[in-house]
């Protein structure tokens, strides 16, 4: 069976690392378990029974279910999905309803449910949304702009780079020398959308499929309801994941600059030198922001609003259909990131004086700054129809990508969901330089204390007093060990001094490797 070209970028490309996490939420039947800010990726064959059961019933009453004209004018579909899905309620764009216009005149597929949609837009109906985002509040609607545009940029990209070609040297650009350009620098699935663009330029439905997933995810994070993208391209989905990589991306960076715009001290800041190490920010009063591990955790809010949002891509019938979908944890709180880009030109802050605030990736970045934050005035960009930063245009075209896999056990969940042992393990440092809470007393049992050990946060480092380790039990010194630890005769032990690393490559100041201890 056919792989899907944009879950195939999952397959191949190294994770930054992998999670073993804990779900944010017991999952019902038959669903998936998810974790905010991150993907979820599945294909493979299934059945119109298998897809009702899995992802049309099995979501809460108040899910809205967004189609795209694709998804129902090509085949015939059994009338107990479109029950299903008026069990809930269907969305349709107004670039989308202005698609279907074809099939609504002649529609060869489904015709009983065209007349359910040609009877909702002349009466109204409490199952079917007719959305136009220009009722949205005005900042609202600035940012879809924006981020349509952004991602429509990508299909516009090989128009400009011959039109650029063109001003430069007064010749046209061949189509190998412009195939070779794209490819090697946007990837193969940046060269189709461009491919497409060139072919598609001038078409009313032009920014159709970006329209339709950048207004099923603001329409989750407005009213907090899941949402599903229904599609049969291939386009929605392969936007829907660039798209959830952009706005997790410059959601981080607005709660960085909220960070640090808060208590600059907690983070170590250098200045840029002459020779700037990037192109996307102007020289001068910009700055490189050194930040600890896992900070970009670290700013998350604590206690989010999760809204999960699905693209599913349909393909084949009967035996040979099968499915490809893509999940993304949003939060509710990325309003504000929202409000903020509708009303800045696409900054990711306002709290800079008119800088903004970008996680450095690579590219465009240099290797040697990635990771860390940079604080600077925007180098501003046109590219068909986008203008805004550099950067946001640089992460839209390009290959890049910060994702990280998860490895979830169900079983270590049981039946002690919120217990005392998740909340430790749940437990990180707000701000540096100041203490969390009052320490108190807590009751705990030691499965509890096996489960907060081994689900605290992965970049920490554990030093264990040499009493305390005697008394663990088993299985709680054998969840040490894995995670690795250091101790002394003594936390007070004044005479610590640094040690070469171990052989499993851990540094220890003045740290025994446990089990020789317990001889």
């Amino acid at each position: 069976m056919r792989r899907d070209s944009t879950l195939s970028f999952f397959r191949q490309r190294p994770p930054d690392g992998l999670e073993h996490v804990m779900p944010v939420a017991p999952a019902a039947a038959n669903r998936r378990l998810m974790k905010e800010l991150r993907f979820i990726a599945h294909e493979g064959p299934t059945t119109w029974a298998d897809f009702a059961k899995e992802h049309i019933h099995s979501t809460p009453l108040d899910t809205v279910f967004f189609l795209d004209s694709s998804f129902l004018h090509r085949r015939e579909i059994p009338v107990e999905i479109f029950d299903a899905l008026l069990s809930r309620k269907i969305a349709i764009t107004s670039l989308i309803w202005g698609e279907m216009q074809d099939w609504i005149a002649d529609p060869f597929a489904n015709a009983s449910f065209r007349d359910v949609l040609v009877n909702a837009k002349r009466k109204g109906s409490s199952s079917v949304l007719f959305l136009d985002p220009e009722e949205w509040p005005a900042e609202i609607c600035e940012t879809v702009r924006y981020y349509v545009s952004l991602l429509s940029a990508r299909k516009y990209l090989a128009r400009h780079l011959r039109r650029e070609y063109a001003e430069k040297h007064e010749t046209e650009l061949s189509i190998e020398k412009l195939t070779s350009i794209i490819q090697s620098s946007v990837g193969d699935r940046g060269f189709v959308l461009a491919k497409k663009g060139l072919r598609d330029y001038g078409k009313p439905n032009f920014s159709a499929d970006e329209d339709l997933v950048v207004a099923g995810v603001t329409h989750a994070i407005l009213t907090g309801h899941e949402t599903v993208i229904l599609t049969r391209d291939r386009d929605p989905l392969e936007q829907f994941r660039k798209f959830g990589y952009l706005l997790d991306t410059h959601y981080r960076s607005s709660l960085i600059a909220e960070a640090f715009s808060d208590t600059p001290e907690n983070l170590l800041e250098q200045v840029s030198p002459g020779e700037t190490p990037h192109d996307c920010v102007e020289p001068g009063d910009r700055c490189i922001l050194d930040l600890p591990p896992r900070f970009t955790e670290w700013v998350l809010p604590r206690n989010a609003s999760p809204v999960t949002v699905d693209c599913h891509r349909l393909a084949g019938d009967g035996e040979r259909m099968k499915i490809a979908s893509l999940r993304f944890g949003f939060q509710r709180e990325m309003l504000r990131l929202l409000e903020i880009k509708g009303k800045t030109g696409g900054r990711n802050t306002d709290l800079l004086d008119g800088r903004n605030c970008h996680l450095a990736i690579s590219p465009p970045f240099i290797p040697k700054v990635c990771r860390n934050a940079i604080i600077g005035r925007d180098r501003r960009l046109e590219c068909g129809p986008f203008t805004g930063p550099l950067v946001d245009l640089q992460y839209a075209l390009q290959e890049v990508q910060r994702f990280r896999l998860m490895a979830i056990d169900e079983s270590l969940l049981g039946t002690s969901w919120g217990s005392t042992g998740m909340k430790l393990a749940d437990f990180c440092l707000a701000k540096r330089l100041n203490f969390a809470s009052d320490a108190e007393w807590t009751d705990i049992e030691w499965e509890e204390l096996s489960k907060a050990i081994y689900f605290f946060d992965a970049a920490a480092s554990f030093w264990v007093d040499r009493g305390v380790m005697l008394a663990l039990r088993h299985d709680v010194r054998e969840t040490l060990v894995s995670r690795g630890f250091g101790w002394s005769t003594s936390i007070r032990d004044s005479t610590l001094v640094r040690h070469k690393p171990t052989a499993s490559g851990r540094a220890t100041l003045g740290a025994k490797p446990f089990r020789r201890a317990l001889k």
